[in-house]
């Protein structure tokens, strides 16, 4: 009888098992759904509370080496929801006679960290290459190439409007010369229409 039993429990079970929906797997970074390209049109604005760029000295930079600088920037971009591609501009202006206006070809990735997060709490990470007008004071100005990383939260309050704050890094120059280079803080918003 046991045997019997036994013979038809394993069949059961077999079938049990292979009839069974596996339980989903947690959705891990990036794995929003990205949508369209082009589905996404993003105007942005920014302050840049705090930038601290310190000069090249090797090139004969004027004193002081070290620069602290405020400003403001701009940024337009199409994408979907999760990256996209635009052109920035920044204007930075210190009291010790710094100043730069940079323009670049920007693009960032934003992605939700874990399903335990707030959907509306991102992390977001760009990048710039461009250009633009460096004056050090002194007599020192020039053209100069720019690149810069940042990374940072971004607060989607609602499907059109969205919060962001950012640390990164900069650099001026061009092949074989770095004139100035250093961090700064932004904090501001953004359309998507």
């Amino acid at each position: 009888m046991k045997a019997r039993q036994t013979a038809l429990a394993l069949p059961t079970l077999l079938v049990a098992c292979a009839t069974s929906v596996p339980a989903p797997l947690p959705p891990q970074i990036g794995s929003e759904p990205r949508g369209e390209w082009g589905e996404r049109l993003l105007v942005e604005a920014n302050a840049i509370p705090g930038a601290w760029i310190q000069r090249d000295t090797d090139g004969g930079a004027p004193k002081p080496e070290r620069d602290e600088a405020r400003g403001f920037g701009a940024r337009m971009g199409i994408g979907n929801r999760t990256q996209s591609v635009g052109v920035m501009a920044q204007v930075y202006s210190g009291d010790d006679g710094f100043d730069a206006v940079v323009f670049g070809f920007d693009s960032d990735v934003r992605a939700r960290l874990d399903r335990d997060w707030p959907r509306w709490l991102f992390l977001r990470a760009g990048a710039s290459l461009g250009g633009g007008f460096y004056d050090a004071g002194g007599g020192t100005s020039d053209t100069q190439l720019m690149g810069q990383l940042r990374i940072g939260p971004e607060f989607q309050l609602t499907d059109r409007l969205a919060l962001q704050a950012s640390f990164g890094g900069i650099v001026f120059g061009h092949p074989g010369e770095t004139e100035a280079y250093g961090t700064f803080f932004t904090i501001g918003g953004g359309v998507t229409f």
